[in-house]
């Protein structure tokens, strides 16, 4: 993620199960090394952290799709998630990375390419 974010300067939008009800509070959870899914870890790129989508129970390109509209994001993304559930329109800016083994060079070479275009 960190070559990612040097590579881009981009932001993030915390779609994952990570997610709190808002910002803020995602960064808490994302910096409390306790917690289940940091793995001991702080999360380092909090301070790159400007959204949170909301949870809808639905699939994850439908909330992605909402937060899209409601913030009227117009700018460049790349969606990278374990898991294809995403929409159509929004495949060329899905990188759908390995549950066991994360971010590989070739993600973030890609993640970096669809974002520099």
């Amino acid at each position: 993620m960190g070559k990612i974010i040097e590579a881009t300067e981009c932001s993030l939008v915390i779609s994952s199960t990570w997610r709190k009800e808002d910002v803020p509070a995602t960064i808490v959870a994302l910096s409390d090394e306790t917690d289940y899914f940091n793995n001991g870890m702080k999360f380092p790129f909090c301070d790159r952290i400007i959204g949170v989508t909301d949870l809808l129970h639905c699939d994850r390109g439908l909330e992605i799709a909402r937060w899209i509209k409601e913030n009227n994001y117009k700018g460049k993304y790349v969606i990278l998630d374990d898991m294809d559930e995403m929409l159509k329109e929004q495949k060329p800016y899905f990188i759908m990375t390995d549950l066991w083994k994360g971010l590989t060079v070739n993600d973030v070479e890609k993640a970096i390419k669809i974002l520099n275009k």
